[in-house]
């Protein structure tokens, strides 16, 4: 958009929007308003400094981010997209490398769907709910970019199977190390999606190999292929 972020640091620019994308139906001043009110925080304050509040989920982030850069022995992106992706406007992050940058983008629009969403609803938390639910969804996207396969692209995005054996991968260490310890160390929700990961990743008695583990992330993701 709005943002992009370089290794832990941000710097802003306005971009058009990418024609791989979706257009919006908000402006680009009420995405820019809606990330610095509700989101850069998190962070700018937080994760980017070494400063958010529940340490294990700090350590997390260290961790990942730092096995994104040995990978690929260079900095990492945090970008803000301005428009939907392709595959369905209730995508909310996604990763992969760019112009030879490891990157993870926030899909904006999404964002704020769901925290309209959420408003209406106004269930007690919600708001910092929202926050840990972001936090939670970039930390999944650096953990396809540590430790899964980065081939596919927008334009030629990986096979089915190809997905399945990422998603399963990714999903397996971000129940394991991010929702796992948001749920089981601090006792609070990163909402209903992770929920649900989390509560298939226990049913599969936390085995990515799992034939349970692997059917769940196929019947999730089948419908983008």
């Amino acid at each position: 958009m709005g943002a992009t972020y370089f290794n832990s640091r941000a710097t802003m620019h306005v971009e058009a929007l990418s024609t791989e994308l979706v257009p919006s139906q908000y402006s680009l001043q009420e995405m820019r308003e809606f990330w610095t009110n509700h989101f850069q925080g998190t962070f700018d304050k937080g994760l980017f400094v070494n400063r958010y509040p529940l340490p294990k989920i700090q350590e997390r982030y260290n961790f990942v981010t730092k096995c994104v850069t040995e990978r690929f022995h260079t900095n990492f992106n945090l970008k803000l997209d301005i428009g939907y992706m392709p595959e369905g406007k209730q995508i909310l992050a996604g990763s992969g490398v760019v112009d030879g940058f490891p990157t993870v983008e926030i899909i904006v629009p999404e964002l704020m769907d769901i925290y309209r969403h959420q408003q209406q609803k106004n269930e007690p938390g919600w708001e910092e709910r929202m926050c840990r639910m972001i936090v939670s969804s970039v930390i999944h996207e650096f953990d396809h970019l540590a430790f899964c396969n980065t081939n596919g692209t927008r334009a030629h995005p990986n096979s089915l199977d190809q997905l399945v054996e990422n998603e399963c991968k990714a999903w397996s260490y971000t129940c394991e190390y991010t929702i796992r310890s948001f749920i089981e160390d601090y006792g609070v929700s990163t909402g209903d999606t992770d929920e649900i990961f989390y509560d298939n990743w226990l049913k599969a008695h936390r085995n990515a190999d799992s034939p349970l583990w692997r059917n769940f992330i196929r019947e999730h993701y089948k419908k983008t292929r």
